[in-house]
């Protein structure tokens, strides 16, 4: 498995999130990030660069990246109050027995921006706590970093 670098800022705008991505990439690698497309699926990637994988998310006022050379999914979320209605609608109630909403709701949209496309329901990508580590579908595992 290839190195995973994570990058943290605090943000005023969301088009920060793209600043937070070049700024990450000019540290790594010394020279300017080449420009960002989408594939069909949505999924951002760096044009020429196929071997450097990234995510970014933006929550509240931070922001986030990771970079790595293998497929990565990230996310960061503010914590907020989650309705019982969404709470029935995305998560099952094993997860809900192991793990809190927000820290599965980033899981499974970490989960989504690996995978770069939403291939089944919320609910449907379960992820289920053993030790400090969340193994999701598909053979994946999450871990998760609170500050």
């Amino acid at each position: 498995m290839s190195e995973i670098h994570v990058f943290f800022k605090k943000v005023n705008m969301r088009e920060e999130v793209y600043d937070l991505l070049k700024t990450s990439f000019f540290k790594l690698f010394g020279k300017e990030a080449p420009n960002v497309f989408k594939d069909k699926n949505g999924k951002p990637y760096f044009d020429g660069k196929p071997d450097i994988h990234f995510s970014i998310s933006h929550s509240g006022d931070y922001a986030m990246c990771a970079i790595s050379g293998d497929p990565i999914g990230a996310d960061i979320q503010k914590t907020q109050e989650i309705s019982q209605k969404m709470l029935k609608r995305v998560f099952t109630e094993n997860e809900l027995e192991n793990a809190d909403p927000i820290s599965l709701w980033c899981l499974k949209e970490s989960f989504v921006k690996f995978k770069g496309k939403l291939d089944r329901e919320y609910r449907n990508i379960e992820f289920l706590k053993a030790d400090d580590v969340f193994f999701g579908p598909d053979d994946t595992k999450g871990i998760l970093i609170n500050e």
